[in-house]
């Protein structure tokens, strides 16, 4: 019997004699004090213990067995409670922890899976079953020789840095399986796709080994001082700078990093060890050798002193995808989560109000594809982060950056004007971002982002308005019907067909988005075209999207247009936002407050621009293009669109490629004002076309 429910059964029978004790007459009186301080303390003692024991059944605690542990603290959660999520990623080896006040409930917020496979579905329909995973761990003769090994497809290049950059890795594979192996050597010379390969390696003798690696494409290898995988060390690799690193099989000495230095292992110990590899095209395999204690020669490393990990499950790699990205925009996007909780400061009357013209609007009705020409992109200050890494490539560039000391005069007048209204003293804490639409005809307009605190006092505010400088006058004015809705709706409408995994992204990232901000009034709108690698409706089963979202079911060959429109039909509003969105994109933390800030309803319509990645880039390292003709993401109030007239479904149907510029026209002929920027944060990840929609 195990020592708890030994414990369980002898500490009430033991409270029960010495209660007996305590109160018998004779000879045990003059130990009755004593006794009855020890029935006391064993009495708290056995109420502590069963209690931990509650506590621990209350709570989810699941492992990584190649190191590590993942906690999910189950959360007490309502529409007014604070919320606390604590995610430990065991292959990454981060923590992050974050409190947050919320408007609605985040229970459930890592995502469900595709029903019976181990980790998802292909993007091409395939289902991945290899494994199913057990709910007790398989028994260590069960492992030897074998390795656990995951692979992402799809990924273009050759470099170990692609498999990095993707959104999905570490955690969320394509498929996940264990193999046997009779050597440590992996063989698939499919095209484009990255792996890892784990397990624990299991010495027979004690002493110095060193390890080689060759692979093609690239590669590298990992070995722990332990079995704990957080404490991994690269110890050999297959790169070469500037090219393509390669070799052939059981070449060890194309490079100089294939070889390991000496690393002393020891006999009854083992040890994790990883690869990752990348394949591009042509051959594709890797191998991992070792040279034994008094052995000069390199051996592959035979199956008998290799084992296996455990599969993680399916709620675990969902829950490290979402911990990934949460770390990431908690650093990104830390200044502006502070800005969105701070009191916002009504538009009032400390300024006059004037009328507001833009010769940005066309006068008469334009001609095809003529729109392109009329938008004008906006200047920001300070200098924003979209610079996308080369500076010879003018699709590359940042942002214009506004002239500073004309938002410095602008900010001061404002501020000036508010105290003189309230008779308070505020002032400039933070500029956050302000934007300059210059119009050579009749004057700038600017969206001005500030926070100001106020004299003799803790306190913080917001100050979030459209102001607008007649050319000729240095007085400010609020243009007339140039308001912005802080508590608009935004509808993200996404047409999808078979694209199971986007659609996670996509969760992950709005749920971030609005976790960090506490910014729940938004609703998705997915127009599907019976997608088979995914259950849509359990995708979107999660407390904070089981109430806002609608599927709309479609059939037959994907037809953009119409998806589009259908979508638009389920928006219950004419004063509702549409924004139009693709799943291959992120979703920065504060487009939501922008895309209210930015459309204003009979008289703006938002095109922010899309940056697009590289093969190798990513989100933190966003080296790219900006799509300076491509106008796929609109934010438009819905009394506009049906102005607009939507999208044209009979020129663009089952093929697109222009119907962006079709609406763009149309926005103009509609008398609405462009307004666009280059959007940080809005980067589309590269992704091939093989197997898409039609």
């Amino acid at each position: 019997m195990s020592f708890r429910l030994a414990l369980a059964r002898d500490v009430p029978f033991a409270i029960m004699k010495l209660v007996y004790l305590a109160w018998l007459p004779g000879r045990f009186r003059r130990h009755r004090r004593l006794l009855k301080l020890l029935v006391m303390i064993l009495s708290c003692c056995s109420i502590s213990y069963f209690a931990c024991i509650s506590f621990k059944k209350n709570n989810v605690n699941l492992t990584c067995e190649c190191g590590g542990n993942f906690t999910d603290e189950k959360q007490k959660t309502s529409d007014t409670r604070e919320v606390q999520l604590t995610v430990k990623n065991c292959s990454r080896g981060y923590e992050t922890e974050k409190v947050q006040k919320s408007t609605a409930p985040f229970k459930n917020l890592p995502l469900p899976l595709k029903k019976n496979n181990v980790i998802f579905t292909s993007e091409s329909g395939g289902n991945f079953t290899d494994v199913v995973h057990k709910p007790t761990a398989p028994r260590e003769d069960e492992r030897k020789g074998r390795l656990t090994v995951s692979i992402w497809r799809d990924l273009c290049g050759d470099k170990v840095k692609v498999l990095r950059s993707s959104p999905f890795y570490p955690s969320f594979p394509n498929e996940k399986l264990i193999r046997d192996i009779p050597g440590f050597q992996i063989v698939d010379n499919k095209a484009g796709y990255g792996q890892t390969i784990a397990g624990f390696l299991n010495p027979a003798t004690s002493g110095s080994y060193r390890f080689a690696i060759a692979s093609d494409d690239s590669s590298e290898l990992w070995l722990s001082p332990s079995e704990n995988s957080n404490e991994k060390q690269l110890i050999a690799s297959v790169f070469v700078e500037g090219a393509t690193g390669w070799t052939k099989k059981n070449e060890l000495s194309k490079y100089p990093s294939q070889i390991s230095k000496d690393i002393k292992l020891h006999t009854g110990s083992r040890y994790y060890i990883e690869v990752i590899h990348k394949q591009g095209e042509g051959d594709g395999f890797v191998q991992v050798f070792w040279s034994n204690p008094g052995v000069t020669d390199f051996k592959l490393i035979s199956s008998e002193y290799l084992s296996s990990c455990s599969i993680s499950s399916k709620q675990d790699a969902m829950n490290q995808l979402l911990a990934k990205r949460l770390a990431i925009s908690q650093t990104a996007w830390k200044k502006y989560s502070s800005f969105t909780t701070i009191p916002l400061i009504g538009e009032g009357h400390y300024l006059p109000h004037c009328a507001y013209k833009s010769s940005f609007i066309p006068k008469d009705k334009i001609d095809k594809r003529h729109g392109l020409s009329l938008v004008s992109l906006s200047s920001v200050f300070p200098q924003d982060d979209t610079f996308m890494g080369s500076k010879g490539n003018v699709w590359s560039w940042s942002n214009r950056v506004a002239d500073r000391e004309i938002v410095q005069s602008v900010v001061d007048k404002m501020i000036a004007s508010l105290n003189e209204k309230t008779a308070k003293d505020f002032f400039l804490k933070r500029v956050y971002r302000v934007t300059q639409k210059s119009d050579p005809v009749y004057g700038d307009r600017f969206l001005v982002d500030v926070e100001l605190g106020l004299q003799h006092s803790n306190q913080s505010f917001r100050l979030s308005e459209h102001v607008y400088q007649k050319k000729g006058s240095d007085k400010l004015c609020f243009p007339e019907g140039i308001n912005w809705n802080s508590q608009a709706m935004v509808y993200f409408i996404l047409p999808v067909k078979d694209q199971g995994r986007w659609v996670y992204h996509f969760i992950n990232e709005l749920t971030v988005a609005s976790l960090l901000t506490g910014d729940t009034n938004f609703h998705v709108v997915v127009a599907d075209f019976e997608s088979q690698d995914i259950d849509m409706a359990e995708a979107f089963n999660t407390s904070l999207f089981r109430s806002r979202h609608t599927i709309v079911d479609m059939t037959g060959e994907f037809y953009k247009t119409l998806a589009l429109n259908e979508a638009v039909a389920r928006v219950p509003s004419e004063h509702d936002i549409l924004f139009l969105y693709d799943l291959h994109i992120d979703v920065p933390v504060d487009i939501m407050d922008s895309v209210r800030k930015n459309t204003v309803e009979g008289r703006i319509a938002f095109f922010p621009m899309v940056g697009r990645l590289h093969c190798d880039g990513s989100s933190t390292d966003h080296r790219g293009f900006w799509e300076l003709e491509g106008f796929g993401l609109l934010s438009i109030y819905k009394s506009d669109w049906r102005k607009v007239g939507g999208m044209d479904t009979e020129k663009f149907k089952y093929k697109w490629g222009g119907e962006d510029w079709d609406l763009l026209d149309r926005v103009f002929n509609a008398k609405l004002e462009v307004e666009r920027i280059k959007y940080p944060g809005l980067y589309h990840h590269y992704h091939s076309k093989q197997k898409k929609w039609n």
